[in-house]
Protein backbone atom coordinates (compact mmCIF):
# COMPACT_ATOMS: atom_id res chain seq x y z
CA UNK A 1 0.00 0.00 0.00
CA UNK A 2 1.36 3.47 -1.04
CA UNK A 3 1.66 5.88 1.54
CA UNK A 4 0.12 9.51 1.10
CA UNK A 5 2.80 12.28 0.70
CA UNK A 6 2.69 14.69 3.41
CA UNK A 7 3.13 18.07 3.42
CA UNK A 8 5.74 19.66 6.23
CA UNK A 9 5.07 23.11 7.46
CA UNK A 10 7.96 23.26 8.99
CA UNK A 11 8.61 25.62 11.66
CA UNK A 12 7.20 28.82 9.81
CA UNK A 13 4.13 28.10 8.15
CA UNK A 14 3.36 31.60 7.30
CA UNK A 15 6.99 31.38 4.63
CA UNK A 16 5.17 28.07 3.13
CA UNK A 17 1.74 29.62 2.66
CA UNK A 18 3.38 32.38 0.90
CA UNK A 19 5.56 30.16 -1.47
CA UNK A 20 2.38 28.41 -2.45
CA UNK A 21 0.51 31.95 -2.92
CA UNK A 22 3.42 33.07 -4.97
CA UNK A 23 4.28 29.65 -7.18
CA UNK A 24 0.13 29.19 -7.97
CA UNK A 25 -0.01 33.27 -9.36
CA UNK A 26 3.38 32.33 -11.45
CA UNK A 27 2.75 29.56 -12.53
CA UNK A 28 -1.15 29.59 -13.02
CA UNK A 29 -2.07 30.05 -16.75
CA UNK A 30 -4.83 32.45 -15.77
CA UNK A 31 -2.07 34.51 -15.21
CA UNK A 32 -0.65 34.83 -18.68
CA UNK A 33 -2.29 37.43 -21.55
CA UNK A 34 -2.99 35.84 -24.81
CA UNK A 35 -1.77 38.25 -26.99
CA UNK A 36 2.05 38.38 -25.24
CA UNK A 37 2.03 35.79 -22.52
CA UNK A 38 3.16 38.51 -19.88
CA UNK A 39 1.49 38.20 -16.77
CA UNK A 40 -1.24 39.94 -15.69
CA UNK A 41 -0.10 40.20 -12.01
CA UNK A 42 3.28 40.08 -10.61
CA UNK A 43 4.47 38.18 -7.26
CA UNK A 44 1.69 38.97 -4.70
CA UNK A 45 1.74 40.46 -0.96
CA UNK A 46 0.44 37.89 1.53
CA UNK A 47 -0.25 39.09 4.76
CA UNK A 48 -1.96 37.51 7.77
CA UNK A 49 -4.36 38.90 10.31
CA UNK A 50 -6.03 37.48 13.36
CA UNK A 51 -9.42 36.39 12.57
CA UNK A 52 -10.91 38.43 15.57
CA UNK A 53 -9.66 41.68 13.89
CA UNK A 54 -11.85 44.49 14.38
CA UNK A 55 -11.56 45.49 10.72
CA UNK A 56 -13.74 42.26 8.98
CA UNK A 57 -16.40 43.64 10.44
CA UNK A 58 -15.78 46.97 8.83
CA UNK A 59 -15.28 45.30 5.66
CA UNK A 60 -19.11 44.46 6.26
CA UNK A 61 -20.14 47.48 6.68
CA UNK A 62 -18.41 48.69 4.04
CA UNK A 63 -18.93 46.18 1.31
CA UNK A 64 -22.62 44.54 2.69
CA UNK A 65 -23.94 41.74 4.20
CA UNK A 66 -22.89 39.40 2.01
CA UNK A 67 -19.01 39.86 3.03
CA UNK A 68 -18.55 37.29 5.18
CA UNK A 69 -16.10 37.24 8.61
CA UNK A 70 -13.39 34.98 9.45
CA UNK A 71 -15.42 33.62 12.10
CA UNK A 72 -18.21 33.16 9.64
CA UNK A 73 -16.96 31.44 7.20
CA UNK A 74 -15.33 28.76 10.08
CA UNK A 75 -18.55 28.39 11.41
CA UNK A 76 -20.65 27.56 7.93
CA UNK A 77 -17.80 25.54 7.62
CA UNK A 78 -16.88 23.55 10.34
CA UNK A 79 -20.02 24.53 12.47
Amino acid sequence: MKTAKRIVFDKEPEKFIEGVVAKFVEESPANRRKVDRGRYWETPLVGFASGNDPLFKQYKKINGDFHFTPQEIFQFTFG
